[in-house]
């Protein structure tokens, strides 16, 4: 039986254990008080494009599920440089984050002074949506099978061209080039717009496209050959796979989009945002929005699985350069 002086003194300790109990409730590691001011999501690009589409989606439900507003900041310049040594910098507790497209994966092996490694300087938080891209041909090509156009670029050297922004394209064309000695030519293009001109045209005679831009070109004689992605797109089912059409067991990255974060994140904010953008991408408001307008799929992930197939796509790039 306790005796009354040990009363004061329990009550001392009640006393003195409960601020330390409120210090580590309300600690920087913890999602409990997350966030705790706006949170500023950084792009590398200016508005328009494809990773401002999905950003302008996300941001706002984002905003709603948080308490808090998340605002979109553009830092273009240097090939997503600028963007991506902004967020590195910034202060790990989760108010500045980045929004990205796959392909700057792809930026460190075409720029020796990229100072940026993708994998071990940010946290990665979740995958946004994505879609595979589409090898096309214009009506002045014949082919419709991977195969035909394989025979076509043989029997025609040096006739076919495609354009490129460059980057992580090129050296998927370079690793499509190596395995199956198609004979096409890359052609580097400003942006995406200039390529679709020069491609109906006829100044190039190939694409490499999202899915988005191929559907409008669909009713002007231009043909989808194949997906570069390992399966086939819900969006375009009718589309073959590279695999598919003979090029066994090969696939190059897709396009698709993400969020992370500066290195060191606590592991509890990051499991929040992420559980917090994959409820966004499931609701089937958010979904269609993003099918109907970006001619995409979410993709629901959890931040292992996003960082692992930035991993892949990084060794992806990294084995064409050193081959």
């Amino acid at each position: 039986m306790f005796k009354s002086w040990h009363r004061p003194l329990l009550f001392a300790a009640t006393l003195l254990a409960f601020p330390i109990a409120m210090a580590q409730s309300a600690q920087p590691g913890s999602a409990d008080n997350y966030p705790t001011s706006q949170i500023e999501l950084v792009l590398p690009n200016t508005p328009g494009g494809g990773t401002d589409a999905i950003a302008r989606i996300i941001a706002p439900a984002l905003s709603r599920r948080l308490g808090q507003n998340v605002i979109i900041n553009y830092k273009p310049g240097a090939a997503s440089l600028i963007a991506a040594e902004y967020v590195k910098r910034a202060k790990p507790d989760g108010h500045t984050l980045l929004a990205i497209h796959s392909g700057v994966l792809a930026e460190p092996f075409n720029n020796k002074n990229f100072r940026v490694d993708w994998i071990e300087d940010f946290s990665w938080i979740a995958a946004l949506s994505g879609t595979p891209w589409v090898i096309a041909v214009n009506s002045s090509v014949p082919a419709r099978t991977f195969e035909e156009l394989l025979a076509y670029g043989k029997a025609n050297p040096d006739k076919l061209n495609l354009g490129s922004t460059g980057g992580a394209i090129d050296l998927s064309i370079a690793a499509l080039k190596r395995r199956t000695g198609l004979d096409v030519q890359p052609v580097l293009y400003p942006g995406a717009s200039q390529i679709i001109t020069a491609f109906l045209g006829n100044e190039i005679q190939m694409v490499w496209n999202a899915m988005r831009g191929i559907r409008p070109l669909l009713d002007r004689g231009v043909h989808p050959i194949a997906v570069t992605s390992p399966t086939r797109s819900r969006l375009a089912p009718t589309i073959p796979t590279l695999q598919e059409s003979g090029v066994t067991g090969f696939s190059t990255p897709s396009l698709w989009f993400g969020v992370i974060g500066p290195a060191g994140m606590p592991t509890p904010v990051v499991d929040r945002l992420n559980r917090e953008i994959n409820a966004i991408l499931r609701s089937p408001e958010t979904s269609k929005l993003i099918e109907e307008s970006l001619s995409q799929e979410p993709i629901v992930q959890l931040p292992a699985e996003v960082r692992e197939t930035a991993a892949r796509e990084t060794r992806f790039y990294r084995d064409v350069v050193n081959k």
